[in-house]
């Protein structure tokens, strides 16, 4: 099962929470593959490089696809 996960806007530690919640219930229901779409105009490095982290010690395969811009 294929699970698409939305980030937009700006990147707080709150949206990051929220992000972090949708993974984790995608990963429970057996996702096996999660894309991420990305339209974002940065934010905080911080809360950023946490949801790295936790995005790349995923062990489902992962996307990201970016539509209209991704910045920092």
């Amino acid at each position: 099962m294929t699970k698409e996960i939305y980030i937009l806007g700006d990147i707080t530690t709150e949206s990051v929470a929220e992000i972090s919640k949708e993974i984790s219930d995608a990963v429970n229901q057996g996702a096996d593959k999660i894309i991420f779409k990305i339209n974002s105009g940065g934010g905080s490095v911080i809360a950023a490089m946490g949801l790295y982290d936790e995005i790349t010690n995923l062990n489902v395969t992962t996307e990201s696809l970016i539509f209209g811009i991704a910045a920092s």
